[in-house]
């Protein structure tokens, strides 16, 4: 059934993996809570996770909905609690190259900013790599800026990233000082 949707209309099974995943997630944090062993539904999750990756790679072409897509994944990614550190920083990687290979840049911009929030999650015993964070801010800085030489009308880009530089200095990440913060605003 699974596989015929993805042929006939990959941005709902695309859709139904992302769910799925979420859902069990779901499952593994009530059984948690419980004192079950998560260890029997974080495996379903990533397998649901790794299944609309497939859908999202052979499926999904269409700018919009690869933007909607991505999108997606990083909402449910930032409300997964199941996944170990490893299995986390997996996902998210590839959030993040795909983000990082949408064809309009200014989506590209957007999408890989947003894919600063996976990996520094704020909260207790949340992944957190700020060098990754940081990564994300600057490509997006440095995408915004080709986006800006070749149409001006992209000057809400950088306005963008630096409410999110902003955002991530205000959370203390340690990895965004405020020499960048300085540098965006005299741009």
């Amino acid at each position: 059934l699974v596989a015929n949707l993805k042929v006939q209309n990959a941005e709902q099974c695309f859709i139904l993996n992302a769910q799925a995943a979420a859902a069990a997630d779901c499952c593994a944090s009530i059984v948690d809570t419980r004192g079950g062993n998560i260890g029997d539904f974080a495996p379903i999750a990533y397998t649901f996770f790794t299944d609309a990756f497939l859908t999202y790679e052979t499926g999904i072409s269409e700018s919009k909905v690869q933007v909607n897509a991505i999108t997606t994944m990083i909402g449910i990614l930032l409300s997964c609690k199941s996944h170990g550190f490893k299995d986390y920083e997996t996902l998210i990687t590839k959030v993040t190259q795909y983000a990082a290979r949408l064809l309009k840049k200014v989506d590209q911009c957007k999408m890989v900013m947003l894919c600063s929030h996976l990996f520094f999650v704020y909260g207790d015993e949340c992944y957190k790599n700020s060098q990754r964070t940081l990564e994300c801010l600057q490509r997006s800085l440095k995408v915004a800026n080709m986006c800006v030489t070749s149409n001006p009308g992209n000057l809400q880009l950088f306005v963008d990233i630096l409410d999110m530089y902003l955002y991530h200095f205000e959370k203390q990440n340690p990895m965004v000082a405020d020499k960048y913060i300085s540098g965006l605003i005299a741009l």
